[in-house]
């Protein structure tokens, strides 16, 4: 007997940001049977100068513990809730949820994490409540272990064999207290649920299509229809946000493709994320560009580098035991540059420059602290000669300067580092280089 195929459907903030929007998602997952489990992110922006819930539940979370008045903002995120309740026409204890969440928040089992997680958590019973699913808590099924890392979910295998909606973001700790993941963490908790009952199909449904360059850049970027797992990573460290950078690990390895979907044009084809794109390629080898500005490039110089064993190592231990993450490192014969996040590097930036001094004794240390890197992506660069050298003429064409240049023996992906002022301009003149107008 053939098994039934199962879909797991994700649904980010700005897809339930109000009643309307909800009605639409429900509308989604009535439509296909196959949409048996459903993860929902807490309520996003309606408009671009509202709030997301998540974040109003932090700053609530911030005056209760320091003693400040909160009714404005505990007012601000009851009304939301409510206003979504009655939109949907269900019946919902919302006053009994609230005073939960208030006596929880001012005692000690009222964690940041613990506030932070009520946004998802309410949303998963109200759509659930709307669906006529049933609702089940991360908190017990997604678990952490004692260093906070996610550690194991196999509790969903057997509680999701009926439709169900679960919360995304967050899990518990061993001791049985909140944790969640980094923000935009929902589509990791879709991806763990998708692993764990072996769905067919992963859906990540949002607000915008998966476009070879941010649309804020290039308006009218075209979609991308099909992609592999190692090119959203890719895109992803380029500054792309579609999907979490988490979100691949588990389905990656079980071989179950993610289908990227726009909640608010549900017709539309979507961007299929799989294993392998076997032989198709989008234009000149070129699947996406992406840019990210806010690094600095801290260079070693010193004669005859080359011929002291271990100089690299020492200067990279310097950024570990600080526990600063680097983005990259690259030379020549007398040269080390480290690239590292600015927001990583922080106030420690002073402390490293002497650490390395000591450690490494360089004839020279200097810092660009105004570096921007350009990610262009595509696994048909490597079987499109002159790939390389149209992305750069593209940039010498519009008075660019490219800092620094790296790309990996498998040629997946071109990372080019520009001015920080120039990162637009960047991945406006490559696009047009390489996909012509229609």
């Amino acid at each position: 007997m053939q098994e039934t195929r199962r879909i797991v459907a994700k649904f980010g903030g700005s897809s339930l940001a109000d009643a309307e929007r909800i009605k639409g998602v429900a509308s989604i997952i009535q439509r296909d049977p196959a949409r048996s489990v459903v993860v929902v992110s807490a309520p996003g922006k309606r408009a671009p100068k509202d709030q997301k819930i998540t974040d109003l539940l932090l700053e609530l979370h911030g005056r209760i513990r320091q003693g400040a008045p909160s009714d404005v903002v505990g007012n601000l995120i009851e009304s939301r809730y409510r206003g979504i309740v009655e939109g949907l026409g269900i019946e919902f204890p919302l006053n009994d949820e609230m005073r939960e969440m208030y006596t929880r928040a001012q005692g000690s089992g009222g964690s940041r994490d613990y506030m932070a997680s009520r946004g998802e958590y309410l949303s998963a019973k109200i759509v659930a409540k709307t669906l006529g699913f049933r609702f089940i808590d991360a908190a017990g099924r997604i678990r952490f272990d004692e260093q906070g890392r996610f550690n194991e979910a196999s509790a969903l295998r057997t509680d999701l064999k009926v439709p169900s909606v679960l919360p995304g973001f967050y899990g518990s700790m061993p001791d049985g207290s909140i944790r969640t993941f980094s923000r935009g963490g929902s589509d990791v908790t879709g991806a763990i649920v998708a692993t764990e009952i072996g769905a067919d199909v992963y859906e990540n449904w949002t607000d915008t299509d998966m476009r070879m360059a941010d649309p804020r850049i290039v308006p009218d970027s075209r979609p991308i229809r099909r992609l592999t797992y190692k090119e959203v990573r890719e895109l992803s460290y380029g500054g792309a946000t579609i999907l979490h950078p988490d979100a691949m690990r588990g389905v990656k390895d079980a071989f179950i493709p993610i289908h990227v979907r726009n909640t608010f044009a549900p017709n539309e084809e979507g961007t299929l994320v799989v294993p392998d794109n076997g032989n198709h390629v989008e234009h000149g080898g070129i699947t996406g560009i992406a840019g990210r500005r806010g690094f600095t490039t801290i260079t070693l110089d010193k004669m005859f580098m080359n011929e002291e064993v271990g100089i690299e190592e020492a200067a990279l231990r310097v950024f570990r035991e600080r526990g600063i993450s680097i983005e990259q490192s690259t030379g020549g014969i007398d040269t080390i540059s480290i690239i590292v996040d600015n927001n990583l590097l922080g106030d420690q930036r002073d402390e490293v420059l002497r650490a390395l001094q000591q450690v490494c004794n360089p004839d020279k240390i200097t810092e660009d602290r105004n570096l921007a890197l350009v990610a262009v992506v595509g696994r048909g660069m490597v079987r499109t000669p002159g790939t390389s050298g149209r992305i750069y003429s593209a940039l010498g064409d519009q008075g660019i300067n490219i800092k620094l240049a790296l790309q990996g023996a498998s040629e997946l992906s071109v990372i080019l580092g520009v001015d920080d002022k120039d990162c637009d301009d960047a991945v406006r003149a490559i696009y047009s280089a390489f996909v012509p107008k229609e």
